[in-house]
């Protein structure tokens, strides 16, 4: 089977995090940190470290990792968590 295309994850979930509010903070993505990233905390960084791909479907493993301060990191990281449960369509 030939032509057969999977979305990219990375900009999926920027789509769904860059600009959202959480916990009552607008939230930055990055795929990389920048050197001034603290100036626009709480940010969030995001990764795909492979997966497996079968003849129908791929499984992608992908981390988000939060930065704030204190305890609002975890305040966001769950915030960004239930957003993404939400939001399945299977």
């Amino acid at each position: 089977m030939t032509g057969m295309e999977f979305p990219d994850t990375r900009r999926a979930l920027r789509a769904l995090v860059d600009g959202t509010t959480h916990a009552d903070q607008p939230v930055t993505a990055y795929y990389e940190l920048t050197v001034g990233f603290t100036d626009a905390l709480p940010a969030a960084l995001i990764f795909v470290t492979g997966g497996t791909e079968g003849y129908f479907d791929r499984v992608d493993r992908a981390t988000i990792e939060v930065y704030a301060p204190g305890e609002q990191a975890l305040t966001i990281a769950e915030s960004i968590r239930m957003v993404r449960a939400s939001r399945r369509t299977w």
